[in-house]
């Protein structure tokens, strides 16, 4: 009695590929010429001789040969391998930042579920997921997700902002009535940005190192302004007065 040949399947390894590119030839072969018979696990199916790419992940395709009354069994062999597609990022439109103001909480999503990372460039950064602006002036935000095994990575999707100036206020001590001839008041004015006020007098004073002095009767002002910087509007004008006797 003539025992049954023995025979081995030749099945090519399969490379990594895009979901789109569905449906795959799968072109296995057993040593004996018998008709070779597939089965999968994962994201993919046989259907009419052709493997299914059903979605991202991974597929094993396995071929098998069952044998006849002259060939043996052959010896199943296993192919893996990984499947791509594409994603997007979901960004909501975000307003237009205040310097000055609490961070922005940034939220967007990507369509594979992988965690999106976001960058700035311009009067603004971002830190801890949060946007911060560091002046007043144009800001550009771009969230980004790399992709992975599995996903491609996405398009960026960039928002164009622009940072509004900072409000900023102006604190002026008032100034008591004095005499001529009496010595200088100091004067204390503050901007809550903490840039440098200007001093400016009106009436018969005058505006010296160690403060304002009178110089004759009548009523001096003194008004502090701060005009503002990239970061900061400027400010409106605080005065006060007092009388010279």
């Amino acid at each position: 009695e003539v025992e049954p040949g023995s025979q081995a399947i030749d099945f090519a390894a399969l490379p990594d590929v895009h979901l789109e590119a569905s449906p795959l030839a799968l072109e296995a072969t057993a040593g004996s010429g018998l008709p070779v018979a597939y089965t999968t696990d994962g994201a993919c199916s046989v259907e009419d001789g052709g493997l299914v790419l059903t979605a991202t992940g991974a597929c094993t395709v396995t071929a098998a040969q069952a044998g006849s009354d002259d060939w043996q069994p052959a010896p199943p062999v296993s192919r893996s391998f990984a499947i791509t597609g594409p994603q997007e990022i979901d960004f909501a439109a975000l307003a237009d930042p205040t310097y000055g103001e609490a961070p922005l909480a940034l939220e967007a999503s990507a369509t594979s579920g992988l965690p999106v990372t976001f960058s700035a460039d311009g009067a603004c950064m971002v830190e801890d997921g949060r946007l911060t602006a560091t002046s007043g002036g144009p800001c550009t935000v771009t969230a980004s997700q790399a992709g992975d095994d599995a996903w491609d990575p996405a398009p960026d999707v960039a928002q164009a902002l622009t940072v509004a100036p900072g409000a900023q206020t102006l604190g002026l001590e008032a100034l008591a009535d004095t005499l001529t001839g009496a010595p200088a008041q100091p004067v204390e004015a503050v901007a809550s940005s903490g840039l440098a006020v200007t001093l400016v007098v009106d009436g018969p004073c005058v505006l010296e190192d160690t403060g304002v002095t009178p110089t004759g009767a009548g009523t001096c002002t003194v008004t502090a302004s701060q005009a503002g910087d990239a970061a900061w509007a400027a400010a409106d004008p605080v005065s006060v007065s007092f009388e010279v006797e």
